[in-house]
């Protein structure tokens, strides 16, 4: 007996072959479907526990079994997440537990901020309860909102005071405004440049000086001639080094500021409107201020 019955086994899980082949998909069909209504079982169940323990009362049960339900929640509907919140909500509420009761509704908020207790399944006072946590969690909702547009628009503002100390220090330095508001790489370059040409200006200007009083103190005409000589090479790279600082000065102040002109918070604006009434000419209104 012993020996069919294995034999029997043997053959049921002998899966070689097209029978075979038949057999194991027919196996694994079963299975996954007995899953599905295990899981469906499971969770229709777990749902009408909640619910039948609702019904007749039983508001710690109904806390136990929703906390149980609510760790699997991957399984369950938003409209049944919500309604086993609300069951949960309600309970802590009949038990005196107020702020895990605000936490529960809370939680349906987040899921559904318009969400209203059911006037005919509720009792006034419970529904007065909730409305003020809406009404709270709606308000807070609206400031954290308003928050965040206020720092979006602050982050798009530049700094003004800031950006008048480093205009400031550009007129002073050409280069030093960048490097103080935190353009470095560029900001060095200007300094170095600015540096440079400032430099070969002054030093320039002071030789040109001392020069032209050599130029204008020579008596030989051979002497005259070499001596204008320098002082004309002098005058000429003289000139080229201001000349050179103040490109240098005026890119600074121009790059300084155009980012303040990019920003479309403090863009220049223009517009027209009557002079007077019954006027035929317009005004123009050309505004910017920082």
């Amino acid at each position: 007996m012993s020996l069919f019955a294995g034999n029997r086994l043997q053959t049921l899980f002998d899966f070689s072959g097209y029978r075979g082949f038949l057999r194991l998909l027919s196996f694994l069909l079963i299975l996954v479907f007995n899953c599905q209504i295990g899981t469906a079982q499971t969770k229709q169940v777990t749902v009408s526990a909640v619910q039948k323990a609702f019904s007749s009362f039983e508001y710690k049960k109904v806390i136990d079994l929703s906390t149980e339900l609510l760790q699997q929640k991957e399984n369950l509907s938003e409209s049944e997440i919500i309604d086993v919140l609300r069951m949960r909500a309600i309970a802590y509420y009949v038990l005196d537990e107020d702020e895990l009761a605000t936490l529960a509704f809370l939680k349906i908020l987040k899921i559904k901020p318009d969400y209203r207790l059911d006037t005919l399944k509720n009792s006034p006072k419970i529904i007065s309860f909730f409305e003020k946590i809406k009404n709270n969690y709606l308000s807070e909702k609206k400031k954290s909102e308003q928050l965040k547009k206020t720092e979006k628009i602050k982050e798009a503002k530049p700094d003004l005071s800031r950006f008048r100390r480093s205009v400031l220090r550009s007129i002073v330095f050409p280069g030093w405004g960048h490097l103080y508001s935190g353009q470095k790489e560029k900001g060095l370059i200007l300094t170095g440049l600015s540096a440079a040409s400032l430099s070969a200006s002054v030093y320039f200007i002071l030789r040109t000086n001392d020069l032209e009083k050599k130029y204008l103190n020579a008596l030989e005409q051979n002497d005259i001639d070499r001596k204008y000589n320098a002082y004309n090479r002098s005058f000429k790279i003289r000139n080229g080094a201001l000349l050179a600082y103040a490109l240098v000065w005026g890119y600074a102040q121009f790059d300084l500021t155009a980012a303040l002109f990019r920003n479309p918070e403090r863009q220049l604006t223009l517009s027209l409107f009557p002079a007077a009434e019954n006027s035929i000419v317009n005004g123009i209104s050309l505004r910017y201020s920082f």
